[in-house]
């Protein structure tokens, strides 16, 4: 082959690469933006559901250099970037990190945190509420929060004075396997 038609079939080849990247990156781009710089897209607002709505945030699998740099728009976290294998659902004597069970939340589950000040017998009324979920609740302290109980599923938060029995399993009850990777109950109001 000639050298014009070595360096003519080089050049088609970088410029399909550089089109190839580019296209990729200017996909991805929205994901970035919203992982790392802490934008979002709209949740599903059903006001008939407990707790607050949160906007749901992109939720790229990051390393965990990457996830030191992310803002999370709730707290504890209901959304946004994670690790990429979550944990089990279960009794935590000690707190995940947000990378950990946004994951869980992402699969459908429930996360019951609790403040480091809670008294033994409000963790044992949660622990209760945690063995009658077991396939649903992650259970653990969570020294982001100063006061009380917070209970976060994917795109919902809500904030407890103290673990009421009759709220907290509401909240569960409501919200596990609501979400999955997808809205799996679209109309949770009907």
């Amino acid at each position: 082959m000639s050298l014009p038609a070595r360096l003519a079939w080089w050049l088609a080849t970088v410029g399909l690469l550089i089109a190839i990247v580019g296209f990729e990156a200017h996909r991805q781009l929205p994901l970035l933006k919203g992982s790392l710089l802490g934008s979002w897209s709209s949740s599903d607002p059903a006001p008939c559901l407990p707790g607050q709505a949160i906007p749901v945030m992109a939720s790229p699998h990051l390393s965990v250099a990457a996830l030191r740099q992310v803002h999370y728009n709730s707290n504890p976290p209901t959304s946004g970037p994670h690790f990429a294998i979550p944990p089990t659902p279960g009794i935590y004597g000690s707190p995940l990190s947000p990378g950990e069970f946004v994951h869980a939340e992402e699969h459908g589950h429930v996360v019951i945190a609790y403040a480091p000040d809670t008294s033994a017998d409000q963790v044992s009324v949660l622990v209760s509420i945690a063995k009658a979920h077991p396939g649903d609740v992650l259970l653990m302290p969570y020294p982001g929060i100063r006061h009380g109980v917070a209970l976060a599923a994917w795109g919902r938060l809500e904030r407890l004075e103290r673990a009421d029995p009759a709220e907290v399993t509401r909240f569960v009850v409501a919200l596990a396997g609501r979400y999955d990777h997808q809205w799996v109950r679209a109309d949770p109001c009907g």
